[in-house]
């Protein structure tokens, strides 16, 4: 199975660094997050990506968790939200098959009609580059409900949180219960009650029962890590990467056994 991490794991580094470094450990994949700084270079980052021998798994929205919510709310903000998605999709789409977004901030929210109009608007303009609008798992299981209630797309899609579904309550069979939307995975541990974003296998997590819920999934997952590593210090960040694969490595063998 291929493996994957995420470029923004940490920001003290410039990109090639980071690249060269995940080349080195021996990833397959990255992905990115869209940055208001960044969007107008994307497609310099795309080809750079390209060039260390990577492919973009998925790119991840840009988003304000101040006013989030507003996504499902008949207003102005909402719209804006909206369009900002279209946008975003617009500036990465010809690079990777999966536009990973969040559509709530807390469970301060509820679903509603006009969210699942700007849904379908969005995945009008997915259809221009084929590619899959991927919801991330939050705080609401409800919001996935409703969503895949009422609308049925190929182009829509959700973005396993590993490390998210281990926080939230109740907590739910992501895999048995939305299994056949899932396009892409962050795989991350934590503590059971915050979103620490740890290496898999060094928190809460039952690393073994998820690998065997794993192995109803195709060989196209990629395992996707989504950790952070802070620290400005090289040589540990490299510690950091190559115990990252290794955890990967590990989470393959028990899938695979």
């Amino acid at each position: 199975m291929k493996k994957g991490i995420n470029l923004y794991f940490n920001t003290c580094f410039d990109y090639e660094t980071k690249l060269k470094l995940i080349k080195k450990y021996g990833y397959d994949e990255v992905f990115v997050g869209l940055e208001e700084d960044r969007e107008k270079d994307f497609k310099k980052l795309a080809g750079l990506i390209k060039d260390y021998g990577f492919k973009l798994t998925m790119v991840h929205c840009r988003y304000d968790e101040t006013i989030l919510n507003n996504f499902w709310k008949d207003n102005e903000i909402g719209e804006q939200i909206t369009n900002s998605f279209i946008e975003q999709i617009n500036i990465c789409g010809k690079y990777t098959k999966n536009f990973v977004a969040h559509l709530h901030a807390n469970q301060d929210t509820k679903q509603s009609e006009i969210g699942i109009e700007r849904l379908k608007r969005i995945l009008k303009e997915c259809e221009k580059y084929d590619i899959n609008f991927a919801v991330e798992n939050l705080y609401l299981k409800s919001e996935l409900e409703y969503i895949f209630n009422n609308i049925s797309h190929p182009l829509l899609k959700i973005c396993y949180d590993v490390g998210h579904l281990n926080w939230s309550k109740p907590k739910y069979d992501m895999i048995e219960e939305f299994g056949k939307y899932i396009s892409v995975v962050h795989l991350h541990d934590n503590d059971g009650m915050s979103d620490l974003h740890n290496i898999l296998g060094t928190g809460t997590i039952d690393v073994e029962f998820l690998a065997n819920r794993f192995k109803s999934f195709s060989e196209k997952i990629v395992l996707s890590s989504e950790i952070k590593y802070s620290q400005p210090d090289k040589p540990l960040m490299e510690i950091h990467l190559k115990e990252n694969f290794e955890a990967l490595k590990r989470l393959e063998k028990l899938i695979k056994k």
